[in-house]
């Protein structure tokens, strides 16, 4: 296990983390070509040549992991850039004894490196004058930013907030859905409804008898709990509280009239009451025009009785 804290003070004061995993796997590459050289006792300007190279990438990855409180993975490295550069001035005398430990040293190194800089990090803490805060745990699977942009969590699993109350100023954006398992209370709700959102638009004429027919009953309603497991999943439970008195409508009832009012979520039924009120616009909107009708026929015939001519 590993923790790390790293203070930058300016742009690219140390090399990136993440470019150690790729300088180590250089470093075990160049390794490899030493030794089969130097077994085969061939090579000695070729030798020379990786052994420089091997000098200066050991030297970079030494200075980030000292920057980054990586005493140990510090040490290997120096002591690589140290063969390297014997290697780089040497003769066959001795460079297969050199190789040797150099394989053994960058085994060790990649060992305890990866893609973000280091294989066994537990959390790693960065203050970055220019990037901001970064706190980093277990690898990358949860990270947490202070930039001047704004604050970002990100999680493979979940981002869970366990406070009573999570005061929030200013707007707050979401790119998916607000689920709450309890009421939400607000001065007013606003609905999407642009023409360039929607497509296929066709006018909606409800049944009068499917809606004389949809019963609202009263009711104790339950709330649902949200339970997370060990292992992360969410899943929503029926609450054990008695329930609170409440009145409207039925899932299962409303499904079969009037079926684009239901979903479901997590195993449970829901209605979109809000558009019930659209429902009653146009059944008004069917009666009003009835009635409208019928009251035109009503007066042509008092008209016609009024002229002295008989009604048809």
């Amino acid at each position: 296990m590993t923790i790390l804290q790293r203070i930058v003070d300016k742009v690219a004061d140390v090399p990136a983390l993440g470019s150690l995993g790729d300088l180590s796997s250089q470093l075990s590459g160049m390794a490899a070509q030493v030794s089969a050289l130097a077994n085969a006792g061939v090579g000695l300007p070729g030798i020379n040549d990786i052994g420089g190279q091997i000098s200066s990438i050991a030297s970079q990855i030494a200075t980030t992991l000292t920057a980054d409180g990586n005493r140990e993975g510090a040490a290997i490295a120096n002591q690589i850039a140290s063969i390297g550069t014997q290697m780089a001035s040497g003769g066959m005398t001795g460079m297969a004894g050199l190789a040797g430990s150099m394989s053994s040293l960058t085994s060790q190194l990649s060992g305890m490196m990866n893609l973000d800089g280091m294989a066994q990090t537990l959390h790693k803490h960065i203050l970055d004058k220019v990037g901001g805060i970064t706190h980093d745990a277990f690898q990358g699977q949860h990270v947490t930013k202070w930039n001047p942009a704004g604050i970002a969590h990100q999680s493979i699993a979940m981002v869970k907030d366990l406070a009573p109350q999570l005061p929030k100023i200013g707007n707050l954006l979401g790119s998916d859905a607000a689920i709450f398992t309890k009421g939400v209370t607000a001065s007013g709700f606003s609905v999407s409804s642009d023409a360039r959102l929607k497509d296929n638009i066709k006018d909606y004429t409800p049944s009068i008898d499917d809606f004389m027919a949809l019963a609202v009953k009263s009711f104790l309603k339950r709330h649902i709990h949200t339970v997370v497991g060990t292992d992360g999943s969410v899943t929503s439970e029926v609450g054990k509280d008695e329930g609170d008195p409440c009145f409207g409508f039925i899932a299962q009832e409303t499904q079969p009239l009037f079926p684009e009012l239901v979903s479901e979520f997590n195993g449970f039924l829901t209605v979109d009451e809000p558009k019930v009120s659209f429902i009653l616009w146009a059944i008004l909107q069917q009666f009003v025009a009835e009635q409208r009708a019928e009251i035109a026929a009503l007066k042509q015939e008092i008209e016609t009785l009024k002229n002295g001519r008989p009604v048809a």
